[in-house]
């Protein structure tokens, strides 16, 4: 997913600091939403000589979905002689 955004779009996700250019985030990253972001950043100085520079920022995931049985019951019926040790089911979740 590729999203250009230029200074005025960065404000609410990044946000740059015009005195030392420390860029940091504004508001929480979301990898389903955004994984990719290139950034124009553009310096001037006081005679209005500028320099531009890109920066691409990738967005890790991190798990941040709760696991999701398949079912909410599951019945089993097992032998009463079923030999200690046995595995009686396996649980998966998506």
């Amino acid at each position: 997913m590729w999203n250009h955004f230029s200074k005025q779009i960065l404000v609410g996700i990044f946000s740059i600091d015009e005195f030392n250019g420390q860029i940091t985030t504004s508001a929480a990253l979301d990898y389903e939403r955004v994984s990719f972001y290139e950034l124009v950043v553009v310096a001037t100085d006081t005679r209005g000589l500028s320099s531009e520079a890109t920066l691409l920022i990738n967005v890790t995931d991190v798990n941040d979905n709760s696991p999701i049985f398949e079912q909410a019951i599951f019945n089993l019926t097992i032998s009463e002689d079923t030999a200690v040790g046995s595995v009686l089911f396996s649980l998966e979740t998506n």
